[in-house]
């Protein structure tokens, strides 16, 4: 039985002026410096289907993941226990959870429409695919575990454990098109540092819009286990999210030219 795959991307930004998530003390935002995006892949076998969705956010709440759930599955037809949200822990994006705010509230009822919304076009785009694993590496991150006069402070620590593997899914339709890509690595989304008040979707960002780009297909960044990996560079300017995006993306791009697919088939 050939298994189905359908994809559909939206923007996601908030507005200026949201309170921001990730760092203590933190202004507001004040502009955007780059999009935030949510993209929902459907994947079907015979009467099973499910929703992925990759969203440019720090966390949601379980009560926020049970009631998007709910939404995408009125609009969608597909059971609330077959889709999953995946954020992909990004320090530069909203507020999703702050109740006392009318513009969290509001931007979070936004949301729920727009996953709703290409949930169901993700479905309505369901076709037979072809799909090739691949694995690399990526230096980009190092454990932040820094030994420092007899204790341990946030730094960076070139001994620590850490893991460095790029994992890479090739989607294709059966005429060999590009369809999608899923992307897998482990650092947190902390390039900009701690005061960076500006919208940015931070290194993954930078590395799926990169891949898009060059494969044709959309990308869903697929955060690891980063608890004690930090980028390389951190710095209060872009600069590091844009190098470091760039350099996992183009790992991920040579990855992409050499998977070969097989029809994928449950």
């Amino acid at each position: 039985m050939t298994v189905q795959i359908g994809v559909a991307r939206a923007d996601i930004t908030p507005p200026i002026g949201i309170e921001m998530i990730g760092f203590a003390g933190r202004d507001p935002s004040f502009e955007i410096h780059d999009a935030l995006h949510a993209t929902a892949m459907a994947v079907s076998e015979g009467q099973s289907r499910s929703l992925l969705f990759t969203l440019d956010l720090l966390q949601l709440s379980a009560a926020t993941v049970a009631r998007l759930r709910q939404r995408i599955a009125i609009a969608s037809g597909v059971p609330a226990s077959q889709i999953t949200l995946a954020c992909t822990h990004n320090h530069y994006g909203p507020a999703v959870e702050d109740d006392t705010s009318d513009l969290v509230a509001a931007y979070r009822e936004h949301l729920g429409h727009v996953l709703a919304g290409i949930g169901g076009q993700a479905i309505a785009a369901l076709q037979p695919a072809r799909l090739g694993l691949g694995w690399g590496q990526s230096d980009i991150g190092i454990n932040r575990r820094e030994w420092h006069d007899g204790r341990i402070v946030l730094g960076n620590n070139p001994e620590g454990p850490v893991d460095h593997s790029v994992g890479l899914v090739r989607i294709e339709t059966t005429d060999r098109r590009p369809l999608a890509t899923l992307l897998n690595y482990a650092c947190h989304p902390v390039s900009q540092r701690g005061q960076m008040a500006a919208i940015s979707a931070d290194f993954p960002g930078r590395a799926t819009a990169l891949v898009a780009q060059l494969t044709g297909a959309p990308c869903l960044y697929l955060q690891g286990a980063c608890g004690d990996v930090n980028p390389v560079r951190m710095e209060s300017s872009y600069e590091p999210a844009r190098s470091q995006g760039v350099r996992l993306g183009c790992e991920a791009v040579r990855l992409w030219e050499t998977i070969e697919t097989e029809e994928a088939e449950g």
